[in-house]
């Protein structure tokens, strides 16, 4: 089968690799549609190294091509998204449904490398225990089944906010990832929207997938307009969509728009680590909340996915290229130049 091996930084080459052959309790999938992630692009441009060729790709749907000895919830030819973590079940946080945290967390195409790494899906197909896969039901384009993965992060980090009917949320950037926080928000009742990004492409589409606002950080002091735009209180939850240099900056401005009791999130990691300064009396006599959230537990993946099939959360419009394994490399370096927003592999 043909597969995309990562050898170093920006030396990606589709070759002829073997076809995976399930074990006990696993399953392979024909690849039908696969996202780019920052994660991969950060092992593409070196920025995160790696210690042998890798095979990349987590965001993944396809049909089931075989199913090993022992699986019996899953059959050949159902369609189906995965849910790319490797998880050991018996450590501290997996015994208290964290399996997102666990110690020794692995994942298809090295998202996660403490423990097993399977090939990941930038190939034509991939082998996985069919503990991971879900059917994915009704009409639903593979192309947005592909995205239940990070869709379903965003949703620990909107759960995490607590965002319910009336809140008020601002989201700072508006790439990809701060758009389904945006359709999230607006599908768990927020009132109010206020997104925040340098690039005019992408606040439209922030206006377009439900945003109330999309603010210019360049032509706007976007704290003073979140306190302006909500009475001088502030919002009940920011997150954070940014990763990178910009991020340090952005939690702090977060810190200064969220409303006393209310709750920002770091969604976005930072390569390479940053700090950043903050006023403890910022948090202390405001009841603010700073909180976190990473990757998603099978049960985030599993709603995320029914909101998905069930049309609550449309995705389409996220997805600005779709293009063949060949031109993987094309991809990657599109995804990185931030003039796209979802780009997608269809081997």
């Amino acid at each position: 089968m043909k597969a995309a091996v990562l050898y170093g930084p920006g030396d990606v080459r589709v070759e002829e690799v073997d076809e995976p052959e399930p074990m006990p309790g696993e399953v392979v999938v024909r690849v039908l549609a696969t996202g780019i992630c920052p994660t991969d692009l950060r092992k593409f441009t070196g920025a995160r190294k790696i210690e042998r060729p890798l095979i990349l790709g987590h965001e993944v749907a396809g049909v089931v091509h075989e199913v090993g000895e022992g699986v019996q919830d899953i059959a050949k030819g159902d369609r189906v998204a995965v849910y790319p973590f490797l998880y050991c079940g018996q450590c501290h946080y997996c015994l208290r449904g964290r399996v997102n945290l666990c110690t020794r967390l692995g994942a298809l195409g090295a998202a996660a490398e403490l423990g097993q790494v399977y090939p990941g899906s930038f190939a034509e197909y991939i082998r996985i225990p069919s503990r991971n896969v879900y059917r994915v039901g009704g009409a639903v384009s593979m192309e947005e089944a592909a995205l239940a993965e990070p869709l379903s992060a965003c949703l620990n980090g909107n759960l995490s906010c607590g965002i319910g009917l009336g809140s008020t949320v601002a989201v700072i950037g508006a790439g990809p990832i701060g758009l389904m926080h945006i359709l999230l928000a607006r599908a768990a009742g927020a009132s109010l929207v206020i997104a925040s990004d340098l690039m005019e492409h992408r606040r439209e589409k922030a206006l377009e997938v439900g945003a109330d606002f999309a603010l210019n950080p360049l032509e706007v002091d976007v704290v003073k307009e979140v306190k302006r735009l909500t009475d001088g209180v502030g919002v009940d939850a920011v997150i954070v969509a940014v990763g990178g240099k910009a991020e340090a900056k952005c939690t702090e401005d977060a810190l200064k728009m969220v409303a006393k009791t209310g709750v920002v999130n770091i969604f976005a990691g930072t390569w390479p680590t940053t700090l950043m300064q903050i006023d403890p009396n910022t948090i202390h006599y405001a009841e603010v909340k700073l909180t976190g959230s990473y990757l998603s537990t099978p049960e985030h993946f599993k709603k995320a996915l029914n909101l998905i099939t069930t049309g609550r959360i449309k995705l389409k419009n996220i997805i600005s290229h779709i293009m063949p394994l060949d031109q993987i490399e094309k991809a990657f370096n599109i995804a990185l130049s931030r003039e796209a927003l979802k780009v997608e592999i269809k081997p």
